[in-house]
């Protein structure tokens, strides 16, 4: 069965001229006519401290900074002007690596989020300690949005 491109969950980006913008954005980071008329599969975003775009973001990852700074990972992590850890990676710029856990996970949000949760479980021998508990699904949540802002 072939879904009708009106019917696609992406057609509400794409379909349209109030789209008009978001299909000129595509087009410009080299989306070609052919890529936008097959469904897209995901769209990923973050919110950068310098950048005013998906400001719907921004207290979310205001929050996981609040969070860095109120946990263990403070102790551990470095972070350029915010803590001076030196156990852990240095995580200054860890929202612009490919991959976490030394090359072993992609940099995503699910593997990051899973990753703070329990690294030991994904990585056995892993020094990080779980860190749920004491952090919640939603501080992790948090966690991850601040840490993919970091570039």
């Amino acid at each position: 069965m072939t879904m009708q491109p009106a019917q696609r969950r992406s057609a509400a980006l794409l379909m349209g001229a109030d789209r008009a913008p978001a299909r000129a954005m595509l087009k410009a980071v080299g989306f070609s006519d052919q890529d936008l008329s097959r469904p897209l599969v995901g769209v990923a975003n973050t919110w950068i401290e310098v950048m005013p775009c998906n400001v719907h973001l921004r207290k979310l990852a205001e929050h996981g900074k609040e969070v860095f700074s109120r946990s263990a990972c403070i102790g551990c992590h470095t972070i350029q002007g915010v803590s001076p850890g030196v156990i852990g990676p240095n995580l200054t710029h860890v929202g612009s690596r490919a991959t976490i856990a030394s090359g072993v996970f992609p940099n995503d949000s699910a593997h990051l989020a899973s990753w703070i949760a329990d690294a030991p479980s994904l990585k056995p021998g892993a020094i990080m300690t779980r860190m749920k508990p004491p952090l919640t699904d939603a501080d992790i949540a948090a966690l991850v949005a601040y840490l993919q802002s970091l570039k």
